[in-house]
């Protein structure tokens, strides 16, 4: 889906599903001035890229990608996209003032291609950190909007979901690790390693959990 020819925005949403089925649509009804691209993301596992693909469909000056399951107001909308200024990147705080979750981010499109857009190899929650800590690197802000900002319409989980949340840690591990000063660094980050590595063995436990009540 594209429409709005000539937009000062470009909303990116990758999906897997129907175009009927993906909820943020229903709260970018009745706004102007924006285009909008639906990507679709066969797999469901290439979430970088099917963003970059969409990315590069964009015709916006500001491009603000945001995940298929959330609803907002006008008012957030607004004043999200009033804050993407050239060398800052937006996004959501989950309590860090170091990197911002993705469920909806926003850049500037120059600034975007001059990061190289997101890194293909890694999905949800590496992603963003990767691209947050990236633009630091070329010397760009960090401006965020509280979590509660949106609501994020969650499925169950499931064990194929379990799997991909166990691979998006072990991507979000390398991420710390590369970005951090020293082996690990500072006892904040040593911190927050560890609580990444135990939800890394939470996710396991629960595989492993799910595959015996299946086979029962």
């Amino acid at each position: 889906m594209k429409n709005s020819v000539g937009s000062k925005v470009s909303i990116i949403i990758p999906t897997r599903l129907g175009q009927r089925k993906v909820v943020t649509l229903n709260s970018l009804k009745g706004i102007d001035g924006i285009e909008i691209i639906v990507e679709h993301d066969q797999r469901g596992l290439d979430i970088s890229k099917t963003r970059n693909n969409g990315a590069r469909k964009a015709i916006g000056g500001k491009l603000v990608f945001m995940d298929d399951d959330i609803s907002f107001t006008k008012d957030f909308f607004d004043k999200f996209v009033d804050t993407i200024k050239p060398n800052t990147i937006v996004g959501l705080s989950l309590g860090s003032d170091k990197w911002v979750a993705s469920r909806a981010i926003g850049f500037m499109r120059d600034d975007f291609w001059k990061l190289g857009g997101f890194f293909e190899r890694f999905g949800y929650r590496a992603m963003d950190v990767e691209i947050s800590y990236r633009a630091q690197e070329f010397g760009m802000k960090i401006a965020s909007f509280p979590i509660n900002s949106i609501i994020h319409h969650t499925n169950p989980a499931t064990r194929s979901t379990l799997k991909k949340m166990l691979l998006q840690d072990s991507h979000l591990i390398f991420v710390n690790l590369r970005y951090h000063d020293g082996p690990i660094g500072g006892w904040f980050k040593r911190k927050h390693l560890i609580r990444i590595a135990l939800r890394f063995l939470f996710l396991i436990y629960w595989l492993i959990y799910i595959k015996i009540v299946r086979d029962r």
